[in-house]
Formats: C-alpha cells, structure tokens, sequence
C-alpha cells in the first residue's frame, strides 16, 4: 500500500471553536483525508507544550507563544477583575506600539512556533491560511529548507493592505514596500495560490506577471446541513446572528435599535465574540426577547441554525471583504435579513441570486420604515426553505468538494514532477 501524503494546515483557531477562515480550512480539510494524511499546526494551545489530537481524520496539533498564552488567559477571565482589563489594555497597547515601530508586521514567535511544528511532521504539502500572515511566513522558510515541499496558500484577504493589522493608514503606507516583498516572495515560492474572488482586481495588478500561479475560488463554507429539523417550536419567530462583531468593523448597534422597534413574539439570538458583548448586554436588559450567548461550539451553533427561522447577517462598514458567513447562512436555504453600510458591500450581489433575503442599508432616518419591512419579510417567509442542489447550482465553487479538488489537482501535479 503507498503511503499517503502527508499535507499540513496552518492556521489560528481551530476545532470545536473556529475563527472563520479556519472553518473554510476545516471543511477542505475534511475532504482532502479521504486522499491524504491531513494535519492541522493551530495557534489555539493551552500551553508551550505542542499537544496532538484526532478529530474527523485530522491530526491537530496545538502550539502557542507566551504573549498569545497570557492574553488568553487575560481575556478569559476578564469580567473577574479590574486589574486584568488594565493587563488587557497594556497588552494591546504594546501590541499596537510594535505595530508602529517595527520593520514589518510578523510575529516571529509564531512563526517560529508553526516551523517547529512543522518540522515534526516533515509534510510532502503546505497550506498556510492566510490570515495571519505568519502561517505563510513559516511555511516559506519551512519550502526554503526543504525545497521539494509542495507550497499552496490560501488566501482570504491581502497582508499589505489589512489596515486592522497595519493599525493605521499611515503605519500601512510607511510598511506597503517591506510587505509587498513579502508577498512577492509568497508567489516566488509558492508552487500555486489559492486566492478569494475578491482579490482579483487587487493581484491582476500587482501580480501580473505571475496570474498563471492563482487560481480564484469562493469561502469554501457552502455545505449541506445534516440537522436540519427544528426541536423547538414555541410559536416564536427566532432569529439568530452569529459571528465576530467589533464596533468599528460591523457593529451590531443598528440591528438592535430595529430590531426593539419590532412588536411580537421574536426571539433574537446572538452567538458572538469581540468588542460589543457589553453593548448587546445592555439592549438585552431592556428588552428580554435579546439573548446573548457568547462563542460557542460548531455542534452548539448547528443546533442553533436548525432551530433559527431567519439568519442574520451584518456587513462590513468601510471593507469590501465579503462576510464568510454568508455561505453558511445560503447553505442551509432559510431566510436571510443582510445588514449593510457600505453600498459596495460583495455580499449584496450574492444575495441578488438568492430568493429568499432582504437587504437592508443602516440608516437612521429609515429605521421605523425597515423596522416595518423586516417584521413583513419575516412574517411572510419564516418556514420556508431553498432546496440545497439550488444553491449549490449557483454557488458550485463555495462548495468544499469543488475548492478540495483544486487543491488535489495542484498537489498531484506536484507529485509528479518532483518523483
């Protein structure tokens, strides 16, 4: 019997608790341990100490660096104590400050923490998901030891032009030059990339010499949902918002505010992380029907979605980086409502090909009028459901088997050239 490929993931968080570029990583992994041996390198350690596990096929290993370690712990218990916010906030200022004064952007001890990683399995194929950019950095300095090492990013947004990493415009601008040799260097090694749709425009023009290196494709997130049954019918119409919201990034202040506006029997239900918990904890406390629940498991969330009448979507305010978690929303056919910002906003053309959502521009003026038509757009569509060959049929490469393939085609023809 040959021996499988051994083919390593980097990426941030992983299994039971994803960030979501590393759900689009889960599921193309999933598929590809039918063909290889699959391992996931994972920021999400509770110690120094490297830690494996199995999971679905998927070998994890767990590593960590000091500063992520104390942060997580901060972070962790953060509602216990005064001093720990100031901890927090220290950290983050530091955090910032070498943002500022460093050459470029990378975190060396992650980096090195994903190569040490990496040298213990010693894989045939590297796929670094990108963001954070420290997953590609390590797997470029793993290809330069060990050249015959098949190179295939995945990348979900650019490095040089992330102004939330970069911290600020002038900070990204001083960086562009050192960040963009980076890059440059990513494509030099890199057997091929896999890049987001969204990129396109972006690397037609800086890349131009290299496009037959990039292959384009969708968040790899549209997949049939095994429990689809309700457990819970109580008469309520039960919405449900789940995913990372920050205040200056997609913030769920207008949703709340109409959403208060919205008399009857409604449940909202928010499964979230980051900076606005304490914003949708005071809207819950003056009105019962909003319910905060925090992060919580892929298994949780699934029960939750089979449960849910409408799903909740919010878009990003300045970026036109789509919201992943638009794919999962379509892939389980119910309604969506999309609150949006900006009117360049990917996930309204996305939606324009998906029956059963309403699209909604945050505006103060119009808050009594879309309060009025989300109540209407609920009561007429709350049970009904898109059949998921539907949607495959007009999303086929945001489906993980589509995205996987492309990957196997690239490592096979890899592994030919270099046995």
């Amino acid at each position: 019997m040959n021996k499988k490929t051994k083919v390593a993931f980097l990426v941030d968080n992983y299994y039971p608790k994803f960030s979501p570029v590393a759900k689009c990583a889960y599921n193309i992994a999933e598929e590809l341990s039918n063909t290889y041996e699959v391992f996931i390198i994972t920021l999400d350690g509770k110690s120094l100490s490297l830690t494996t596990e199995e999971h679905n096929k998927q070998k994890i290993l767990r590593c960590s660096t000091p500063l992520l370690l104390e942060r997580k712990e901060i972070e962790n218990n953060l509602t216990k104590s005064k001093v720990l916010k100031a901890n927090l906030f220290f950290i983050r200022l530091k955090g910032y400050l070498k943002a500022i004064f460093s050459k470029i952007n990378i975190d060396n001890e992650i980096v090195d923490s994903y190569y040490s990683a990496l040298e213990i399995i010693k894989p045939e194929a590297i796929i670094p998901i990108c963001l954070p950019f420290e997953a590609v950095m390590a797997a470029l300095n793993y290809k330069q030891v060990n050249s015959n090492t098949i190179l295939v990013p995945f990348l979900f947004d650019r490095f040089t032009y992330n102004r939330s990493l970069q911290r600020n415009k002038v900070n990204l601008l001083i960086k562009r030059k050192a960040h963009v040799r980076l890059e440059n260097s990513m494509l030099e090694y890199s057997d091929h990339i896999l890049a987001m749709h969204q990129l396109r425009e972006n690397f037609n023009i800086v890349f131009s010499d290299n496009m037959d290196k990039i292959t384009y494709v969708e968040h790899p997130l549209l997949k049939k949902n095994k429990n689809t049954r309700k457990t819970i019918d109580d008469g309520k119409t039960r919405l449900i918002y789940a995913g990372a919201l920050y205040k200056n990034y997609r913030s769920p202040e207008y949703l709340l505010k109409v959403f208060t506006l919205i008399e009857g029997s409604y449940l909202l239900n928010f499964f979230s992380a980051g900076n606005c918990e304490e914003m949708i904890d005071k809207f819950s406390y003056r009105d019962k029907r909003i319910k905060k629940n925090g992060y919580v498991s892929v298994d949780v969330l699934d029960e939750e979605y089979s449960n849910a009448d409408i799903l909740l979507s919010i878009g990003n305010f300045k970026s036109q980086n789509l919201a992943s978690k638009i794919f999962e929303y379509m892939s389980l056919g119910k309604p969506i409502i999309h609150f949006y910002e900006n009117p360049n906003d990917p996930v309204l053309n996305l939606l324009n090909k998906y029956p059963l959502s309403l699209t909604v521009e945050q505006k103060s003026e119009d808050i009594k009028l879309n309060a009025n038509r989300i109540q209407e757009f609920c009561t007429m569509n709350k049970g009904k459901i898109i059949g998921f060959d539907v949607v495959r049929e007009k999303f086929i490469d945001a489906t993980p088997e589509y995205i996987s393939q492309t990957f196997i085609e690239i490592i096979e023809r890899h592994n030919v050239r270099e046995h």
